[in-house]
């Protein structure tokens, strides 16, 4: 599989990478089911695990750390995060641990001791936008980012980074300056950039080209839309005629949208995941798309898909006329 160099980080990251939050116990997924997907993963060449502390409760950091020691060979680097504390060993502590540098160090100390790990490639910020954080996000300030470079700066970690969404365009405006305070080295965005929606393309891709700030994406197949995944034409042309909006998952400019997916997959032969995984291939400034993944076949599957390369350009052209 095809590296790209992560930005900043200088880390070299598989184009696939393992998203580590479907296969806990939130999604019903068996450990022993757990093992075989993250096992199939380490010996079929991805080389970068997306973990947090609150993904099943700790249960995904416990998975990825115990797979890991099955693989001591292995030459993969990990992306860990602190937040969401209200799902980690801090949650007595209410907002207040979001400004506490001794619950941050416990929280962060606890994930190193679940992925049995004596330093960590990433570690991330959980959701900038949470209102306890108060990060001043023209400067960056904050008691999460001043221990977090306290651990980078004793070795601890390799590079700081943010795990968010940033859909509204607020949070985008407000993560795109905290990109450009120069403190953070990388930024993992869900449901930023995929083939129905890239709501970071104008504000945020800048500031990643500028900052050289390494970019992982997350969400790419549906960004919570279904239909995507079953290429249920029925159901979106019903919701496209019938006006039945959301507010956002189903706009009309949406449907729109993957009805002219579902065409092209019509048109091509390809499934609607191939189509999605390979078009971020197409955009240089992603670097990692981090999939989940319930079962092993679904591993696999995607790394063949990634591994037939980019979209022919005549694709993105009938995607984006």
């Amino acid at each position: 599989m095809k590296k790209r160099r992560l930005g900043k980080t200088e880390l070299e990251v598989t184009e696939l990478g393992l998203g580590c939050f479907q296969f806990t116990i939130e999604f019903a997924v068996e450990q022993e089911t757990a093992n075989a997907v993250l096992d199939t993963a380490l010996t079929n060449g991805i080389n970068y695990f997306d973990t947090a502390a609150m993904y099943g409760y700790g249960e995904s950091e416990e998975l990825l750390g115990r797979a890991l020691r099955r693989h001591p060979d292995a030459n993969v680097h990990v992306g860990g995060k602190v937040g969401w504390l209200d799902r980690t060993v801090v949650q007595g502590l209410g907002s207040d641990a979001y400004r506490d540098a001794a619950a941050l160090r416990r929280a962060i100390d606890h994930s190193f001791w679940l992925l049995q790990q004596d330093t960590i490639d990433v570690f991330m910020i959980h959701e900038h936008n949470e209102d306890a954080w108060q990060i001043d996000y023209k400067t960056g300030n904050s008691v999460v980012l001043d221990v977090l470079e306290e651990y980078k700066a004793a070795g601890k970690i390799g590079s700081i980074g943010v795990g968010t969404w940033a859909w509204t365009k607020k949070d985008q405006e407000d993560l795109a300056n905290l990109l450009a305070t120069g403190r953070l080295d990388m930024a993992l965005i869900a449901g930023g950039y995929n083939i129905i929606q890239s709501p970071i393309r104008e504000i945020i891709l800048p500031v990643i080209r500028q900052h050289d700030i390494g970019l992982v994406v997350g969400a790419a197949l549906g960004s919570g839309i279904p239909e995507f995944i079953r290429q249920d034409r029925v159901e979106i042309e019903r919701r496209y005629k019938e006006k039945d909006d959301d507010g956002w998952h189903y706009t009309p400019e949406r449907c729109e949208r993957l009805l002219r997916i579902f065409d092209i997959c019509d048109q091509t032969g390809m499934s609607t995941i191939e189509l999605g995984l390979r078009y971020l291939l197409n955009e240089q400034s992603v670097h990692c798309n981090i999939c989940g993944a319930q079962t092993p076949e679904h591993v696999l599957s995607n790394i063949n898909f990634i591994n037939k390369g980019p979209l022919d350009q005549k694709i993105i052209d009938l995607l984006d006329e």
